[in-house]
């Protein structure tokens, strides 16, 4: 495990897991095991794969609350790679979203240039050959 909140974490894997499958994570703090259940979620590398926990029951919180106090040092790290990831997350969102306006507006300019130029075929068509 290279990083872990309060709210999920970042492992190294040797073989990514599919985006969005639940998993059992087990982990040794300072103050004991952590079990709980988590979501995979897009991996940020080939070996490094970000989760959130789904549940963690109370005293697995209440023990993962203490290491993390316990290690301010890391806490710090954590939180920036925590940072980093949503700033990511979120210039990720808005790049889809300009592709998403780029592709609409590049549709309706094919579609817009289809009808021009099939338009003076049409008229040529009727003028040269009356009913």
């Amino acid at each position: 495990m290279k990083v872990v909140s309060m709210t999920g974490g970042l492992l190294r894997l040797s073989k990514l897991l599919d985006q969005g499958c639940r998993v059992i994570v087990v982990f040794m703090t300072d103050v004991g095991a952590i079990f709980g259940s988590a979501e995979m979620l897009r991996p940020v590398s080939c070996h490094l794969q970000p989760f959130r926990f789904v549940t963690l029951d109370e005293d697995d919180e209440c023990r993962l609350r203490a290491a993390i106090q316990s290690s301010s040092t890391d806490n710090l790290i954590g939180k920036e790679w925590i940072n980093e990831y949503r700033a990511k997350l979120v210039r990720r969102k808005a790049r889809g979203q300009r592709f998403v306006i780029f592709a609409a507006l590049t549709l309706a300019a094919v579609c817009l240039g289809g009808i021009y130029i099939n338009a003076p075929e049409d008229r040529a068509e009727k003028h040269s050959h009356p009913e």
